[in-house]
């Protein structure tokens, strides 16, 4: 995780040394919301796990490489933490509790980025981590908490520029993504879904410099 985390500080630091085509922009997001994780089932015979919902806190760095009126991409690496789903199942072997964690760089296209509002997509990919809980349900010891993970990212959402736009450079953000992993979180006992999709939905303030 450390030489990933590093890779991606440099990467950040050649992209902030880019020129901007037009308009030169850089922005921080930082968001709250909660992730969603849809539920799974064991192999055989097929048993129900369910996740509860997870507060999430997220910080988005982004800079804009090409620029335009009528639309804008952006390079972008979204950082998300969620510490606090639990989970439940009749199969003992399985965690009871479970946190994540994405850095997925990618691109970023906005429509009328210079307008009140400014839809836009997103689409990336790079780093998950699933951490379990330390027991599992029947007591015994965890004995894989924690998974690496390749992550695809994709989603979607809305900037607001508020009345104070032209006095203070922050901005509204609402958001929707699905960070979709390559792998699921170790369950111990054979699983149907080796893959797993994590929804997050989120909002908060943009920075913008």
């Amino acid at each position: 995780m450390v030489k990933i985390l590093r890779r991606a500080v440099l990467l950040l630091f050649f992209v902030m040394r880019l020129p901007a085509f037009g308009q030169s922009h850089n922005e921080l997001g930082l968001l709250l919301g909660v992730e969603i994780i849809p539920d799974h089932s064991t192999a055989a015979p097929a048993v129900p796990i369910t996740f509860s919902k997870s507060s999430s806190l997220q910080a988005t760095y982004a800079r804009r490489i090409l620029s335009g009126s009528p639309a804008a991409l952006l390079f972008e690496v979204p950082f998300v933490a969620s510490p606090s789903h639990s989970l439940n199942s009749s199969a003992q072997s399985t965690p009871v509790s479970l946190a994540t964690l994405y850095v997925t760089p990618g691109l970023r296209f906005v429509v009328s980025p210079d307008n009140l509002l400014s839809p836009w997509l997103s689409f990336g990919g790079g780093y998950g981590l699933y951490e379990s809980s330390e027991k599992l349900a029947n007591g015994v010891r965890n004995p894989d908490r924690f998974r690496s993970t390749g992550t695809i990212q994709f989603g979607g959402g809305v900037d607001f520029k508020t009345p104070l736009q032209f006095l203070f450079p922050i901005g509204l953000r609402a958001e929707v993504r699905d960070f979709h992993t390559l792998d699921t979180p170790n369950f111990i006992t054979a699983i149907r879904e080796n893959r797993q999709h994590n929804i997050l939905a989120s909002g908060g303030l943009i920075l913008r410099w």
